[in-house]
């Protein structure tokens, strides 16, 4: 099945352009070529071609026309394997088919894309699988999506090969059934974390009052602001 575009709007076709070759994906351009045996054309107005996604959002669009291209309405599961770290390796999987894959270099945008995935493919069902390795990151994500999302956590010993470490890692996390999570995880976080808390109390205090580590780790929890803990670390 191939995928055709037309688009006349020249930003949003180099975009579209962009994205279709960092996915990897073939297109046809419409523009040069019949659109015979073109499973689903991505254009930027209503144009009455059969089976056409107008470009209102092109990553949602791109979603969207994938299962079409693999003869699917949609895709029964997509499965997304995660590999906690420094970088975030995540990997999108619909049916077995490697759909999509990226780093994050910000865990606090990861509950969004989670959510985009799952609005914008519309599987029957969605899992989340994470790498078990990176405990404080991995407890983290755990908890964050807990209730929106199945979760199982997987055994990545072995997992990770030399290139491309976070993405590799990820895609085996992804084909590699885990443990089912059924209750929220304890979070521990990290020397590093908690001394930067300590010193940022310091900073605020001109250097006049370091925090406790009980009182850091309330702080990297959202229990309190670092404010509030200078301020009991003074009494």
């Amino acid at each position: 099945m191939k995928l055709g575009i037309y688009v006349e709007d020249f930003k949003k076709y180099f975009e579209l352009v962009e994205e279709l070759k960092k996915r990897k994906i073939d297109f046809v351009d419409l523009h040069q070529n019949s659109n015979e045996n073109i499973s689903v054309i991505l254009t930027d107005k209503d144009r009455n071609f059969k089976n056409q996604i107008i470009l209102e959002d092109i990553k949602k669009a791109i979603r969207i026309s994938l299962s079409k291209i693999y003869g699917k309405e949609r895709f029964n599961e997509i499965i997304v394997g995660i590999d906690p770290g420094l970088r975030t390796g995540m990997v999108v999987v619909g049916d077995g088919i490697n759909l999509e894959e990226f780093e994050l270099s910000e865990l606090g945008q990861l509950k969004k894309i989670l959510n985009s995935i799952k609005e914008d493919y519309s599987p029957n069902r969605m899992l989340i699988r994470i790498g078990m390795g990176d405990i404080p990151d991995r407890n983290k994500i755990i908890n964050d999506i807990y209730d929106d999302f199945e979760i199982e956590i997987v055994d990545e010993s072995g997992t990770s090969p030399i290139k491309n470490r976070n993405i590799g890692a990820a895609k085996k996390i992804a084909m590699k059934k885990g443990e089912k999570v059924n209750k929220r995880m304890e979070i521990r976080f990290k020397r590093g974390e908690i001394m930067e808390i300590q010193r940022r109390s310091r900073m605020l205090s001109n250097n006049t009052i370091t925090i406790s580590k009980k009182l850091a780790i309330k702080v990297l929890k959202g229990e309190m602001d670092l404010i509030n803990a200078i301020k009991i670390q003074k009494k």
